[in-house]
């Protein structure tokens, strides 16, 4: 039976911010090559790929996501996860859970820093706000946020265009 992005996003049980946090670095994970090339490669069963998953994931993911890749591999859904990803997203908006963004910087954003404006943004916004960090060299300086489709530019190059 095939499932739509949406019908799998709704049977995850966990509706939270923690598990959206999951998603999002599952889905890091998943976008890199090596990891796509095991877990894609025909020749594997599908209960060999079950097991590097459990083995691979065990102490950094919960049960519940564990669980839901292993759905995801035997119904041959995996390769859709950023689907899955955009309707859960959509599913905790709708239910005011949360809502996701992202912070790119020209170097990584340290753990308290980035707190820093998800406690900002949630206040602004009025709903909690998980967001992700893109690490974009180009940059000298400053950050650009990213959240619901509104673009925060405090980086250098935009504050020097407005010198001009």
């Amino acid at each position: 039976m095939s499932y739509s992005a949406k019908q799998l996003a709704l049977s995850y049980p966990d509706r939270s911010q923690e598990a959206l946090v999951e998603m999002i670095l599952l889905n890091k994970v998943i976008s890199l090559k090596n990891f796509s090339k095991i877990i894609f490669n025909p020749e594997l069963t599908v209960q060999e790929k079950r097991d590097i998953i459990a083995t691979v994931f065990a102490t950094n993911f919960s049960p519940n996501l564990i669980n839901f890749l292993s759905f995801l591999l035997e119904e041959n859904s995996l390769k859709d996860f950023n689907k899955i990803l955009s309707e859960f997203k959509k599913i905790l908006k709708n239910n005011r859970i949360a809502i996701s963004g992202t912070v790119a910087a020209a170097q990584a954003i340290n753990a308290d820093e980035k707190e820093k404006l998800e406690q900002d943004l949630t206040t602004k916004i009025g709903m909690p706000v998980i967001l992700e960090t893109v690490v974009k060299p180009t940059l000298l300086g400053g950050v650009i946020l990213e959240v619901e489709g509104q673009t925060y530019d405090n980086s250098f190059q935009y504050k020097l265009s407005k010198l001009k």
